[in-house]
């Protein structure tokens, strides 16, 4: 479902390419959802409804990925005006000093708080159905969603 392979290219060529400008000190972080089975979509995408899920004991985690309209354009980024991978486990950012630079879609933050409320259109989490885990996903909430966590 995410995209894993080259998770860090992007962040590696920015990287690279503030170092021939003379600009050090930069490190790749990882966004990362709040717990390992979980996992986060930027936007834009759109949840189609009615949602295939019929699990109302996992309200709000309702949806399931092929629920997910994900042509919907947004934030340009990874050399297409609508990306398509915007589904992640995690994503890699670069920070320099406070900022946080994301170089696959080319924002920019000073406060993960606000990357969150800005950029993340949904999150899911995996639940366990009969042994097989499954990703259910809800809209995000900005005011009261956690935000990601940055780690170097």
């Amino acid at each position: 479902m995410a995209c894993r392979v080259g998770v860090s290219a992007w962040a590696e060529l920015f990287k690279e390419c503030l170092l021939a400008n003379n600009i050090s000190g930069s490190a790749i972080a990882m966004a990362n959802a709040q717990a390992p089975d979980e996992g986060f979509g930027v936007k834009n995408f759109d949840f189609v409804d009615p949602p295939t899920w019929d699990y109302p004991q996992y309200d709000p985690w309702i949806y399931d990925t092929s629920d997910l309209d994900t042509s919907v354009a947004g934030i340009p980024g990874q050399n297409m005006a609508t990306p398509q991978g915007k589904l992640f486990n995690y994503h890699r950012v670069v920070k320099v000093g406070s900022t946080y630079y994301d170089p696959s879609y080319g924002v920019t933050t000073d406060d993960p708080d606000t990357y969150t409320a800005t950029y993340v259109e949904g999150w899911f989490r995996e639940f366990d159905h009969s042994g097989i885990p499954i990703a259910h996903w809800r809209p995000a909430q900005p005011v009261s969603d956690d935000p990601l966590v940055f780690t170097p």
